[in-house]
């Protein structure tokens, strides 16, 4: 049953990648559906949800950065997406915010949704995303005047880790 199981998946993934990259499906928050399969148990379907992202960043850079808000949004409403899994979501899809205009920007669309989600789940992801970003001078600068933003969530111990390994980031490559 689970070979059939498999099967199903990898088609069922195979299909959707042609429909999205010769644009005859267009993709939203359902990229966190896609990417959670970077966990599937079969290292094939594991293998074939990267080269969609990757050819799918090939396609338009801009594409991941669009949708990865939503993303985050969505996996931090799903009760059955550990901290573990969205961790390892969020490694792999922000290795293709290549671009510091995108990571500068997405640290504002962080911090705010640090501010208004009323989601723990959802302010400890935004801060984990965070935590992923490769920083400049003004993502940095971003980032302090966004402060008043996130302040209040510094209490939280996870939200602070992430802040602190951004700061050890940060002074490891200065």
């Amino acid at each position: 049953m689970q070979d059939e199981n498999t099967n199903v998946r990898k088609t069922t993934l195979m299909v959707i990648t042609h429909l999205i990259l010769n644009d005859m499906l267009k993709l939203k928050g359902e990229i966190s559906d896609i990417a959670l399969l970077f966990e599937d148990e079969d290292i094939k379907i594991q293998n074939l949800v990267k080269l969609f992202f990757h050819e799918l960043h090939k396609k338009d850079m801009k594409i991941i950065y669009n949708l990865l808000p939503e993303a985050i949004g969505r996996l931090s409403r799903l009760p059955n997406v550990s901290e573990e899994k969205f961790q390892t979501f969020a490694k792999n899809i922000m290795q293709y915010l290549e671009k510091d205009k995108f990571s500068e920007t997405l640290v504002d669309k962080l911090c705010t949704r640090l501010k208004n989600s009323d989601n723990q789940k959802d302010w400890r992801n935004s801060a984990f995303c965070l935590s992923q970003l490769s920083f400049n001078e003004k993502g940095i600068r971003r980032l302090m005047d966004n402060f008043e933003l996130y302040r209040e969530r510094l209490n939280d111990p996870a939200i602070n880790e992430c802040f602190k390994n951004i700061l050890t980031k940060v002074k490891v490559t200065s």
